[in-house]
């Protein structure tokens, strides 16, 4: 198994940012030593590193909200709490904006 496939990889598929890939779509990993490419089927290619780390910041805010927001509701399982539940709400509503 290569590092590429070892490391973190974006939740969805990614645009490759340069004009000349327009149209160019594969999901962005990141390998043990921190460097980012695109994978474009069983493909990999370069892509900007300011760009992919920008993603995986983003995907991570995201789903660290998303888990925030579960638990705020799992505590609601055995105590209504109302200012958690507004909270988790929030936090959801924020994430489909």
């Amino acid at each position: 198994m290569s590092s590429w496939s070892a490391g973190w990889q974006s939740s969805r598929t990614y645009e490759h940012p340069a004009p000349h890939q327009a149209g160019t779509f594969g999901r962005v990993i990141r390998s043990d030593s921190g460097a980012y490419r695109l994978q474009v089927g069983a493909g990999y290619m370069s892509c900007p590193q300011d760009w992919a780390a920008r993603i995986e910041h983003d995907e991570q805010d995201w789903q660290d909200k998303i888990r925030r927001a579960i638990a705020l509701l799992e505590k609601t399982k055995t105590a209504f709490r109302s200012a958690d539940v507004a909270e988790a709400r929030e936090i959801l509503e924020e994430l489909v904006k």
